[in-house]
């Protein structure tokens, strides 16, 4: 029955190896504590697409090296034969990796991350945020005699008056050095 169904022994042997591999990541979802598990869920749907695509060049392969040139009404359905392993092999890799993407990982994937942080764990945090920003602002460029605008504004008529009070003093030490000519 399952011969007439597939009709290749490989194609056969292609849908039993994805679906064992998509058995073993599906209860690899459930048991993610085991390290074997873990690795084998954590590139599930990549695998299951690559076996896919695996088998179906293996297909192709197939299919283009049975092929006769020579003999084309005979290698026809050869060709079609390899080409139906090729291309259901595809479709039910993909399929099986779609399907544990779409129905099994949402069923198993707890819906905080692995450090116990909840949706209100997340806003908390973010006001935290909020605060310490608004206190690094006010710091910057707040009224206050501490705010690093006031600072600068102050290190700013500093340099100013030591500017001026170095052009007098300089002037003055000139002038006691400098004899003008009285006329």
């Amino acid at each position: 029955m399952i011969y007439e169904v597939f009709g290749n022994p490989l194609l056969i042997f292609a849908f039993f190896l994805i679906s064992i591999f998509w058995i073993l990541v599906v209860i690899g979802l459930r048991f993610q504590e085991v390290r074997f598990f873990r690795s084998l869920t954590g590139n599930g749907e990549t695998s299951l697409t690559s076996l896919g695509i695996f088998f179906t060049f293996l297909g192709i392969f197939l299919a283009l090296s049975n092929f006769d040139t020579g003999n084309i009404q005979e290698s026809i359905p050869l060709l079609l034969e390899s080409l139906r392993l090729a291309f259901g092999s595809s479709v039910f890799g993909l399929f099986a990796a779609l399907s544990l993407r779409i129905f099994f990982r949402p069923l198993f994937t707890p819906a905080s991350n692995s450090d116990g942080a909840t949706a209100d764990d997340i806003l908390e945090e973010l006001k935290n945020l909020n605060e310490t920003n608004l206190s690094v602002r006010e710091a910057i460029s707040g009224d206050g005699d501490g705010s690093l605008s006031t600072q600068l504004s102050k290190l700013r008529n500093n340099f100013q008056d030591f500017a001026k009070k170095v052009g007098e003093d300089g002037a003055n030490a000139l002038k006691s050095y400098v004899v003008l000519p009285r006329g």
